[in-house]
């Protein structure tokens, strides 16, 4: 056991996939990049995708009935880009979406220049599979200059995942070139981890700027 004096500083941050995913949406906001960015199931929804965007649909009515789209019909997410309806209807929000995004970057700043963290190492901890979430975090603190290190630490990281070319990231059970076979013999049953670690208080959606 370790002295309190010997413990490792930390800090329980709100944040979410969603919430570092949509502040940094502006930064490279074409739609190929926002595929990869983002966390999309196989098959999704124009719904779905719009609020994974952090946008309201309610705002989009003139878009979706202009454009005829149907909220809920089902989309390939590996032929999406093939789909001119679905292109189209992200170039009429494409605009909508860095403006959102901006806000949302401008908030979350606010919060991390509150935070003990500046010219430090900070070990992310989450739960893992692709890191997304990392590589998002990693573009918002590049982009506003912050003198943070990061180094994520999970459970699990995919070993097919890109972001570990150009993250520091370690899986504790699995990651590239280690127990990949424990993997592909346990991804089914992710959802099952996510459920035993989620958060009690749900996920943050943003961190919003008041006078």
């Amino acid at each position: 056991f370790l002295y309190d004096q010997e413990a490792v500083p930390n800090s329980y941050f709100y944040a979410s996939r969603r919430l570092f995913l949509v502040a940094a949406l502006w930064m490279s906001p074409d739609l190929t990049d926002v595929i990869k960015m983002m966390y999309l199931p196989r098959y999704f929804t124009i719904n779905h995708f719009i609020n994974s965007l952090g946008l309201d649909e309610e705002k989009l009515q003139n878009e979706i009935e202009n454009l005829n789209v149907k909220l809920y019909q089902e989309y390939d997410k590996n032929q999406i880009l093939k789909s001119h309806d679905f292109i189209e209807f992200y170039n009429h929000i494409k605009t909508q979406i860095i403006q959102n995004s901006k806000k949302e970057y401008e908030g979350l700043l606010i919060k991390l220049r509150s935070l003990d963290i500046m010219h430090k190492n900070l070990a992310v901890v989450d739960i893992g599979w692709i890191g997304n979430m990392q590589k998002c975090f990693e573009m918002i603190i590049q982009k506003a200059g912050l003198p943070i290190n990061i180094t994520g630490y999970y459970l699990g990281v995919d070993p097919s995942s890109e972001n570990q070319k150009i993250c520091k990231m370690r899986g504790y059970l699995y990651q590239k070139n280690k127990n990949e076979k424990l993997y592909y013999k346990g991804r089914f049953i992710e959802p099952i981890y996510e459920l035993f670690f989620m958060a009690p208080h749900g996920s943050a959606l943003y961190y919003e700027i008041k006078n």
